[in-house]
């Protein structure tokens, strides 16, 4: 007679499992729709078709690694053709040459677009152009994380572009001639500013209502191009973060053979003269052997390149950046001659004087040395000023105090040179002057302690995750994942700030109970600007200062304009100190 089977208790813990396995193999599905049909998002006109890619989770559309400018090893760029067939911008690219990555080619000039959505009722949305602080040694792509971008700042109302530039020996070696003409860096964002002025409309964006944004390096090149008529009419409004035209080390008058009759320092002939393509006396014959340099090494294929760009930054003098040079085109004056003689475009300017200090211990006789970098950073057979200027500092505490007392107070004028020099002072030059123009300027600073940022740097170079973990201003908070919640607050802020500039043209953030700021433009008048300040543990504080670094604003804005018999601002600035006095 059959019976029933013996009754089998349910295997529950094989049930969970399958569910589990169940759940991952959706996650699967749904992260693979990145790869399939609805992972994918199309713009189709006459002549092109682009794919791009569509946040899964959230609102979001990005498309990445689109190719603006053909660019030839120390060659200009060479405008991209039209938008044409069928356009993958669905892969990131690899960034242009850096030490971790010399095999990328002539095509690294590429950009990402980002943006909420599709426009509705046919509405052009304003469109925020990013540059940022790239590092040939270290990092050298504009690659954000959509999820993290496009909910901050885009879906604020805008169109988000970010663009790849050549840096270090391959945006700015040059022979002096037409050769390695130099300045590559700088012709490269001029044409993605073009790409955009031409393209961005197909991405719902107003080619009428740009705003370009740099970072350190990126900011410098937006303040120049900023300057300059032929490109000024590319965008509307301009934002730097760290950077300025008005750095004395970034734009250098001359020739070859002038710079070694003057003894500049030359970062193109150190760089030349280490990987064995030139000699120091080679150099200075001039065009007749730019051709035989530029071959050399442009056919380099082995490590020498960025051996040679390591050792060049590791010698004292390497503070000073590879410059750019005047060539009559893009770049008409040095940095000490540029004049700010009209009224050019509303700008938000920030300045971090903490990501440039370099807080290093300095033994006593260090000091002299490193103050020697200064003095290379103005070529001061002409600029003995500033040397004699910070020299002078010295004479507070030569004798004074405690062996380690002048130990602290040494280093801290050290990176107060580094400061003033590379930020604090073009910076005000720079806001100074385009207000005394009537420009519509917004100036703030951003205080933070530069462990924290040390910190995070490292545990992102170990993990290999946060990708802009070096940006300053807050930015490095604004473009990663925040980790803690005063984190979140404070690229809050900052999305807030900058979205509000494009957007509106005026970046006052919305009352809040805890910081209820109005934010005036920065004028002569008045000289406000917005401190924001956050620490290791928290985003502390908004509010509103007067007449910033009045130390510093005095030696830039009065004692070196009459040493060049430029104009200056010292009547208005005495009667700002007058007042608060």
């Amino acid at each position: 007679m059959l019976t029933d089977p013996p009754k089998v208790k349910k295997p529950y813990c094989l049930i969970g499992v399958s569910i589990f396995a169940g759940a991952i193999i959706i996650a699967l599905f749904l992260w693979n729709g990145y790869f399939h049909e609805d992972g994918y998002v199309r713009i189709k006109t006459e002549t092109f078709e682009i794919i791009g890619r569509r946040l899964m989770m959230q609102k979001g559309e990005y498309f990445t690694g689109i190719f603006y400018a053909h660019a030839p090893i120390f060659k200009l760029p060479i405008k991209a053709p039209p938008l044409q067939g069928i356009i993958d911008a669905t892969i990131w690219s690899d960034g242009c040459p850096n030490a971790r990555n010399l095999g990328i080619g002539q095509f690294c000039t590429r950009l990402n677009v980002y943006r909420c959505g599709p426009p509705e009722n046919d509405t052009l949305y304003p469109v925020l152009v990013y540059f940022p602080g790239l590092d040939f040694s270290w990092q050298n792509n504009a690659h954000l994380d959509p999820a993290v971008i496009i909910p901050k700042i885009a879906c604020n109302g805008l169109v988000f572009v970010t663009a790849d530039y050549r840096v270090g020996p391959y945006g700015f070696f040059t022979t002096h001639d037409d050769i390695a003409p130099g300045n590559l860096g700088l012709y490269d964002t001029k044409a993605a500013l073009e790409w955009v002025h031409e393209n961005i409309v197909y991405f719902g964006g107003n080619p009428s209502q740009v705003t370009v944004m740099g970072s350190r390096l990126g900011a410098d090149l937006v303040s120049l191009l900023s300057l300059q008529p032929e490109t000024a009419q590319l965008f509307q409004q301009s934002i730097l973060i760290s950077g300025s035209a008005f750095v004395p080390s970034l734009i250098v008058d001359g020739a070859r053979e002038e710079s070694a009759m003057k003894k500049v320092f030359d970062p193109s002939k150190e760089f030349a003269v280490e990987i064995e393509c030139a000699t120091a006396d080679r150099w200075a014959k001039g065009i007749n052997d730019s051709s035989a340099i530029f071959e050399c090494i442009r056919d380099l294929k082995d490590r020498r390149i960025p051996i040679a760009e390591a050792v060049k930054r590791m010698n004292p003098r390497a503070w000073i950046k590879w410059p750019l040079f005047v060539d009559g085109k893009l770049v008409k004056n040095s940095s000490e001659n540029i004049q700010i003689t009209h009224k050019t475009m509303p700008t938000l300017i920030g300045l971090c004087p903490a990501n440039m200090a370099r807080k290093v211990n300095l033994r006593k006789e260090d000091i002299f040395s490193r103050l020697d970098i200064v003095q290379d950073l103005w070529n001061l057979n002409r600029s003995d000023i500033y040397f004699t200027h910070y020299a002078d500092l010295l004479s507070d505490f030569k004798t004074i105090g405690t062996e380690e007392s002048k130990q602290t107070q040494l280093t801290a004028l050290v990176n107060q040179v580094y400061q003033d020099v590379l930020q604090i002072g073009p910076l005000l030059k720079e806001s100074y002057g385009r207000a005394a123009q009537g420009d519509k300027v917004y100036v703030f600073d951003y205080s933070f302690l530069q462990s924290e940022n040390r910190l995070k740097r490292d545990s992102a170079l170990r993990e290999k995750r946060e990708n802009r973990i070096n940006e300053p201003c807050g930015l490095d908070v604004l473009f990663n994942k925040a980790r803690q919640e005063f984190d979140e607050s404070l690229a809050d802020k900052m999305a807030e700030i900058l979205t509000n500039f494009v957007v509106k043209s005026d970046p006052t953030p919305r009352k809040s109970v805890k910081n209820s700021v109005t934010w005036p433009a920065f004028s002569l008048a008045t000289e406000y600007y917005l401190h924001i300040r956050s620490s290791e543990t928290s985003f502390d504080s908004i509010t509103l200062r007067q007449l910033p670094y009045r130390e510093s604003a005095e030696f830039w804005l009065c004692e070196l304009p009459k040493k060049y018999g430029k104009a200056d601002l010292c009547k208005e600035l005495s009667n700002m100190n007058a007042e608060n006095e």
